[in-house]
């Protein structure tokens, strides 16, 4: 029988096997109809799952239609029963002809009652691989992707848009939502560094450097050991390349042990996995090569994120370590530390950014003997993120000291031992927060005014409020910051800064009152002391259309056009704020349009509504 096990060297030899078994399908009854099928399911064998084209296991059918075919191929829609009647109907040649000895008596009829199943895989976007989702949003957006011109220009276009954005597309951030530990509601805020900062401290990351360091030596492609890891010896050039500290050899007594395989080199091998994670690279056929289109490095902020992202969510840290030692007393706790990690962050933060490692690892239960291995898988997993920038714990300990804990009762090993947030951490532990639907309150505390009501301006209604009572509880001067901020803000932002202020209350009006000089702020100072309480009625009231529309546009401004009814009968008496409207159609107030129509729009009284309306029209024909 001609050669039907193939390798990844082994490209030309598998095409000319394949063009071979398909041609002859083609003669079957089948064959005829679904030989389309036959050669995409023999190319995803070869190109996936090891190339053997004699055996197909349980395994090997759930993985090409539940996550190869879902991942890299598209397909119309009611493709779905054609191809897995093609798919059992090849099974079936290929063992009539001696190809595979003795098909799994279960594999047909599994293929066959498996169309709801796989309908909802082709269906489910978070399955599909990069390429594919770049090629699906080049269709919805109506690129004509066999024009290469037009393509490369979309393609460069999707490289310019923001990390959500792509992320958005290529479904690079899945975090699923855990119940907060601070009881719902806005998360209790921090104050975090600058952006710029940010960016800063994750440019300088280790991780993230080796990370950047990995793709380039991957280069156009390196191969693989037929079990998908990295060659002995590509990892241990790594382990200088990357500069990690994972120990080529090893000395146990009087016996050297040298490493066997690269997963063994957990730092090397963990560099590898995000790298996949996080869409930089791709298995292809037992070759490493780079993704494409590959996820973008050029947003160091970003790009930490989701290598954190990646770590707790999708690798998990005692997983990753004990992936090789599924039946190993440690390996069987991995999933109850990794569902415990990112508690243990959320309580440093809570904590107001530092905790007694005592407090922190609680949420692992009872760790109180003295031999507990998911107390020293959980120590390790916070000395990993503490490399990655998110923590900082004092004082530091290696692994003789991880032994020392690991074997003594907690109380005695980890009492005065911290963990403190870097502030990449405190800005990681918040973002996630908002990615998973929650509010955060109290992250601007420690901007400047100006800053504070910019970034304000941009949050949901609670999360803003939130944002400015913290803010206020923090400074001591806070009335005097806010008035200095807002000579200079915009319309958004001197909202915020009077809605601050009011919540301050009789405190501020002292730093309001200098607003009174301010011939464009005046009308929203006297707002703002009527509704304190602190001013009678007669200091608003205006004769003249003028005087009236600068009144109504400081109203419209900090407290929106419903209130616009209630404070023109205010300020316009008692001179009456119709007849004041009958002229505002005169007035010069750049506002004055947008004031009369949001009056005739709200104003609950008839008549001064056609009024509003009339004086609107001919501010309009005027113009």
């Amino acid at each position: 029988m001609p050669q039907m096990r193939f390798g990844p060297d082994d490209e030309k030899a598998f095409y000319a096997a394949c063009d071979d078994i398909v041609d002859a399908f083609e003669q079957t009854p089948a064959g005829d109809e679904f030989s389309w099928v036959a050669r995409t399911i023999l190319e995803l064998k070869f190109t996936y799952l090891g190339g053997d084209l004699t055996t197909w296991s349980v395994d090997d059918v759930e993985q090409i239609l539940l996550d190869i075919y879902p991942r890299k191929v598209s397909i119309e829609p009611g493709d779905e029963r054609d191809i897995l009647d093609g798919f059992a109907a090849l099974l079936q040649y290929l063992e009539a002809i001696g190809i595979v000895g003795s098909l799994d008596p279960r594999l047909v009829p599994g293929i066959q009652r498996s169309l709801h199943e796989f309908t909802a895989a082709m269906a489910d976007r978070s399955r599909w691989g990069m390429a594919k989702s770049l090629m699906a949003e080049a269709d919805d957006e109506g690129v004509d992707v066999q024009d290469s011109a037009a393509l490369q220009a979309f393609i460069d276009n999707i490289n310019a848009r923001s990390w959500e954005e792509r992320g958005r597309i290529f479904g690079l951030d899945r975090t699923a939502p855990e119940p907060p530990l601070w009881g719902g509601g806005p998360m209790p805020g921090a104050a975090v560094p600058s952006e710029a900062e940010l960016r800063a401290s994750a440019a300088g990351n280790v991780w993230l450097r080796r990370l950047r360091t990995f793709v380039d030596w991957v280069g156009a492609g390196k191969a693989l050991t037929d079990t998908g890891n990295l060659r002995r010896a590509d990892g241990e050039a790594l382990v200088a390349l990357l500069a990690t500290s994972d120990r080529i050899t090893e000395k146990q007594g009087s016996f050297t042990y040298r490493f066997q395989s690269s997963r063994e080199l957990a730092e090397v091998d963990l560099t590898f996995a995000l790298a996949a994670a996080l869409g930089l690279v791709e298995v292809r056929a037992r070759k490493l090569l780079p993704a494409s289109p590959a996820a973008p490095l050029d947003d160091p902020l970003a790009a930490w994120r989701m290598l954190v992202t990646a770590y707790l969510d999708e690798i998990g840290p005692a997983a990753h370590r004990w992936r090789l030692h599924d039946d190993d007393l440690r390996g069987s706790h991995a999933a109850q530390v990794d569902a415990a990690v990112p508690a243990m962050l959320a309580t440093i933060y809570l904590e107001h950014g530092t905790a007694p490692l005592t407090t922190v690892v609680e949420h692992l239960g009872p760790v109180s003997k003295p031999f507990d291995v998911t107390l020293y898988e959980a120590l390790l997993a916070l000395r990993r993120l503490g490399e990655m920038g998110v923590l900082v714990i004092e004082p530091e300990f290696d692994d003789l000291d991880l032994e020392s804990y690991w074997l003594k009762p907690i109380a005695t090993g980890l009492a005065t031992t911290t963990a403190t947030l870097t502030g990449l951490g405190t800005w990681f532990l918040q973002d996630r927060a908002r990615r998973q639907g929650f509010g955060v309150a109290g992250s601007l505390i420690g901007h400047p005014a100006a800053e504070l009501l910019r970034a304000a301006a941009d949050l949901p209604d609670d999360e803003s409020l939130a944002e400015l009572d913290a803010w206020v509880g923090a400074h001591d001067n806070a009335a005097a910051l806010l008035v200095e901020a807002v000579r200079d803000a915009g319309e958004a932002e001197r909202s915020l800064a009077f809605r601050a202020l009011l919540r301050i209350g009789t405190p501020a009006a002292p730093a309001v009152a200098s607003l009174l000089d301010d011939p464009r702020l005046r009308p929203h100072a006297l707002v703002w002391r009527v509704d304190a309480g602190l001013a009678a009625e007669s200091e608003v009231r205006v004769d003249d259309a003028d005087g009236l529309m600068r009144m109504l546009s400081a109203v419209l401004e900090l407290w929106g056009p419903q209130s616009l009814p209630h404070w023109a009968s205010l300020v316009a008496a008692p001179a009456g704020s119709v007849r004041l409207l009958e002229s505002a159609w005169r007035s010069t107030h750049p506002a004055t349009g947008d004031v009369l129509a949001a009056l005739a729009e709200h104003a609950g009284d008839k008549v001064v509504a056609k009024a509003a309306r009339t004086a609107h029209f001919k501010l309009r024909s005027r113009s």
